[in-house]
């Protein structure tokens, strides 16, 4: 039930990144036929605007944080007495950031391509994807632990 839970909550989340990366247009109009439908479009849209899933996979690792480079440039344009030598700064900020999202982009579509088969796997793949999740958090957590006791 918890891996139930769990796979859509990840579904509502990207569903949520999704919708608002989208921007600059009109919101589409929702066809909400019952309550479930409306209580996972509002959950998506909650995600969405707390930047849920992007923060979750900052903190896991998958995807690189650009706020303390946007909060860095931002202070030192504020502190900048000279338009050139602001201009200049957000040049370099936009390059940064623009560096950090060609490293994401390639990570977020692993990200979604992984989620997209844990959501077809049915009761087949179950045993794998558990294998494969629990096989990250061993490399990842367990085995530098090890090797540094040693």
């Amino acid at each position: 039930m918890k891996r139930k839970n769990l796979v859509a909550l990840s579904a509502f989340a990207v569903c949520g990144i999704l919708m608002v990366s989208c921007g600059g247009g009109s919101t589409p109009k929702t066809s909400l036929k019952n309550a479930t439908d409306s209580l996972s479009y509002a959950t998506g849209i909650n995600l969405a605007d707390q930047g849920g899933l992007a923060r979750f996979l900052e903190q896991q690792g998958i995807l690189q944080s650009s706020s303390n480079i946007e909060y860095d440039y931002q202070m030192r344009i504020s502190a900048a007495t000279d338009s050139v030598q602001k201009q200049a700064l957000q040049k370099e900020l936009n390059a940064k950031i623009d560096s950090v999202n060609k490293v994401n982009a390639p990570k977020l579509n692993d990200f979604i391509r992984g989620l997209k088969e844990a959501l077809k796997g049915g009761k087949e793949k179950s045993a794998y994807i558990q294998g494969l999740s629990i096989g990250t958090q061993i490399a990842e957590s367990m085995l530098p632990q090890f090797n540094e006791q040693l």
